[in-house]
C-alpha cells in the first residue's frame, strides 16, 4: 500500500507561459494516466511570471484499494539565456520554482485515509509560441515532498515520509 501510496503522491507533486497571460494543460498525464494538471501563468516582468496549477487525479484502484486527490500549486519561472539563444517575452529557456500542496483519499473495505502532502519543485524547460498564439511547453522537473496521513487509521494507512521524484512535462496551451 505504501508502494501505492508514494507513486500517486509522485503523480500528485510533479503535477504540477506565454506572451502576457498563457494557460496550458499537461499532455502526458491526459494521455498515460487518469489524472490531468492545468496552469495559468501570468507575465511578471519582461522575463519573469508567476503561475498557479491545480491536478485533480481520477480514481485509481489497486488490488482492492483506491486512491484519488487534487493538488494546488504556485510559483515563478524566469526565462533565461541559454546557448547564445536570448528568451523573448515569455518564451524559450526557462528556469522555476514551485510550492505544492496536495489531498489524497485513500479507501480499502474497511477505511478511508486522508493524507496531505507539502512539496518543493523545481523544473527547467523550453516553451514556444507559435504564430497561431498556442504554445508547446516542455521540461524536467526535481520535486521534494512531505506526506502525512490522519491520525486515526490503522497501521496499513498510516504514513509519514519523505518523496523525491522526476518528473516530465509536455504542455499545451494557448496564449493571449
Amino acid at each position: 500500500m505504501k508502494k501505492l501510496l508514494l507513486f500517486s503522491f509522485v503523480v500528485l507533486m510533479l503535477v504540477f507561459s506565454a506572451s502576457t497571460v498563457f494557460a496550458a494543460t499537461d499532455s502526458i498525464h491526459l494521455i498515460v494516466s487518469n489524472d490531468a494538471s492545468f496552469e495559468y501563468e501570468r507575465s511578471f516582468s519582461q522575463d519573469t511570471s508567476i503561475c498557479i496549477g491545480a491536478g485533480f487525479a481520477g480514481v485509481v484502484s489497486y488490488g482492492g484499494n483506491s486512491i484519488s486527490g487534487f493538488s494546488v500549486s504556485a510559483g515563478m519561472k524566469k526565462y533565461v539565456e541559454f546557448n547564445g539563444i536570448e528568451p523573448q517575452e515569455q518564451q524559450g529557456f526557462y528556469l522555476g520554482g514551485f510550492i505544492g500542496m496536495g489531498f489524497i483519499t485513500m479507501k480499502n473495505s474497511t477505511e478511508t485515509a486522508n493524507v496531505t502532502a507539502l512539496t518543493v519543485s523545481g523544473i527547467g524547460g523550453y516553451k514556444h509560441i507559435f504564430n497561431n498564439n498556442i504554445c508547446l511547453d516542455g521540461g524536467l522537473g526535481l520535486g521534494l515532498g512531505y506526506m502525512s496521513s490522519d491520525s486515526s487509521v490503522s497501521e496499513d494507512f498510516k504514513t509519514n515520509m519523505w518523496a523525491l521524484g522526476l518528473g516530465l512535462r509536455l504542455a499545451v496551451g494557448y496564449s493571449w
